[in-house]
């Protein structure tokens, strides 16, 4: 780096000299305006450089100041309106996976992204930054040394800088970061699930708007049934007549499966503890769906004798199981096979016509789905949790 003086600068300086009396020659100072200069330079080393940056401002480095920089709230606010957009656009089917919905993940990640695209921008200003970054974090000699991190947030803002360094992202985000101190993440999974209650909430209730279904008659008591095998939705609770209208608007496409595959995974939720599913009639769902996967059959459909079960023509479903995922399969066959075997292995001795099957129930009202004979109600916009932060986006 170069830094060149000007005549007048120069001017000054001699100035200077005469006050402190190392002038060599006043006068032909003085009239020095006829004299030819030559223009001064200086240069700044690389170490110079360096210590004007360290005298510059080192709080400006600084994660927690930075942090104090970053709006949280703003950007899980973004998020929900992001989602409130696609909630609004859910469409006319049931899809609770169908629609990319953002999490407080997201919002986080964002926030994440920003602050670690600050700090970069400040280390690539040093010579190395791969070093000032470990200094910043591991040297207590360095003037950068970050005191006011616990370990765990020191761990984390390492890996997340490098990362932001030599990616360019965060490609594996480190969330004991000390931008969420004091941020709880208890039971995230039933704050994204209530986001995915919204979206079927919207979906069914264009679905009975396409049908001109009045549901200002419904009560309490309507409730809709799914079979586990057919996916087939019957309504109990409700008049004949807007039973069958419901039923009717309900049963098009993949609406059963969708939303017996949207209860199910409620009664998944950490601490659900769901009375709908027990061991043997959950045995069996996963045994036919595994079957229809790979085969297109289904068990109740088939006679079971000897621990095994028989198609309609007399043909033992492991000889077509195999057959077909030999014929279909392409990659990990093996562990296909293995597994459906497991599973025929659980059911094939189990009564299967004189046990109770894995039907799905929930509650309908004008205000949308609500879960039944479960811990947990999922309506879409309760907060489940008190100590979680970001609430339900």
């Amino acid at each position: 780096m170069r830094v060149f003086l000007n005549e007048k600068v120069h001017q000054k300086s001699l100035l200077i000299d005469y006050l402190f009396g190392n002038g060599k020659n006043e006068k032909n100072n003085v009239n020095s305006k006829e004299k030819k200069y030559d223009r001064d330079t200086v240069t700044i080393s690389m170490e110079a450089k360096e210590l004007s940056i360290k005298d510059a401002n080192v709080d400006s480095c600084r994660n927690t100041n930075i942090d104090k920089s970053i709006d949280l709230k703003s950007y899980i606010d973004a998020v929900k309106k992001e989602n409130d957009n696609a909630i609004e656009n859910a469409g006319t089917s049931i899809d609770g996976a169908g629609v990319e919905l953002k999490t407080y993940k997201d919002a986080v990640h964002a926030a994440l992204t920003d602050k670690y695209e600050k700090l970069v921008q400040e280390a690539k200003r040093h010579s190395d930054p791969a070093a000032y970054i470990q200094q910043k974090y591991f040297d207590k000699s360095s003037p950068y040394y970050q005191s006011d991190l616990s370990d765990a947030e020191r761990s984390a803002g390492y890996n997340n800088e490098m990362d932001m360094l030599k990616m360019g992202k965060l490609s594996h985000t480190y969330y004991q970061d000390s931008l969420l101190r004091g941020c709880s993440f208890g039971a995230y999974q039933n704050e994204e699930y209530q986001l995915s209650r919204r979206m079927v909430n919207k979906q069914v209730e264009n679905i009975f708007k396409e049908a001109d279904i009045d549901l200002s008659f419904l009560t309490d008591k309507c409730i809709f049934y799914i079979d586990p095998y057919t996916y087939h939705i019957s309504v109990d609770g409700a008049d004949k007549e807007i039973k069958e209208k419901i039923e009717d608007a309900l049963n098009v496409g993949d609406n059963g499966k969708e939303l017996f595959l949207h209860i199910y995974k409620a009664t998944q939720q950490e601490k659900c503890e769901s009375n709908q599913i027990d061991r043997i009639s959950n045995l069996k769902y996963q045994a036919n769906a595994a079957i229809h996967e790979y085969t297109g059959l289904n068990l109740y459909e088939m006679s079971q004798r000897d621990g095994t079960f028989y198609t309609k023509d007399g043909k033992d479903i492991r000889l077509q199981l195999k057959q077909d995922i030999e014929k279909n399969i392409k990659d990990n066959k093996y562990n296909a096979l293995e597994y459906v075997n497991h599973l025929l292995n659980e059911v094939g001795n189990i009564d299967w016509k004189n046990t109770g099957d894995m039907t799905l129930g929930i509650s309908y009202t004008p205000t949308g789905l609500m879960d039944i004979g479960q811990n947990i109600i999922f309506d879409g916009y309760s907060k489940l949790d008190g100590t979680n932060w970001y609430s339900v986006l």
